[in-house]
């Protein structure tokens, strides 16, 4: 269950990933873009239908969802390194496929 007004997921949205309610732009594709350096201020510029507050919910639903993950990993004796492996491959499953990206996105994230 999402404790998130600003997240929902969706098995026929976004192949089931995590997104802005009411959107088909993902989580994942927020994190991907603050990981290459772009700033909340730039998202709001590439997707001017989202607003600061769902950014910063998307950031809180990851941190949530790692605090739980390295919990439970934790939990049940795994060293670190295994938890994030495990992680890792969590987080894999959010990718969007770049035919998805808005043309703004696409033409700052590909050659």
């Amino acid at each position: 269950m999402i404790d998130n007004p600003y997240i929902s997921i969706n098995p026929n949205i976004a192949f089931g990933k995590p997104c802005i309610a009411g959107t088909r732009i993902s989580v994942e594709l927020i994190l991907e873009f603050l990981s290459l350096g772009h700033t909340i201020d730039n998202l709001l510029e590439y997707y001017p239908q989202l607003t600061r507050e769902q950014i910063q919910a998307a950031i809180d639903f990851v941190r949530e969802r790692v605090h739980h993950e390295y919990s439970q990993e934790r939990a049940a004796g795994k060293s670190l390194q295994q938890g994030f492996c495990v992680l890792s491959k969590h987080v894999k499953k959010y990718l969007l496929p770049v035919s998805l990206y808005s043309p703004a996105v696409k033409a700052k994230l590909l050659p």
